[in-house]
């Protein structure tokens, strides 16, 4: 009936380049915001920018601003 799609249907370089204009204004908001959290801003950058990982590091910015 209906073929399924491979992951190359979809390719992989516009997925790359969305999640990147995605991230990239949260990772510069998380160099202003790093300043309250910790010693190594770069740290948190870096941290923004992995999936997965920025969902927690949001969570842990929330709180760590408004406490």
């Amino acid at each position: 009936m209906y073929e399924m799609q491979s992951f190359h249907a979809v390719g992989f370089i516009p997925v790359i380049l969305w999640w990147l204009a995605v991230s990239i204004p949260f990772a510069i908001g998380a160099w202003f915001v790093a300043g309250r959290m910790g010693p190594s801003r770069a740290l948190w950058v870096i941290l923004t920018l992995v999936p997965f990982v920025n969902f927690l590091f949001y969570i842990y910015a929330t709180f760590a601003v408004l406490l």
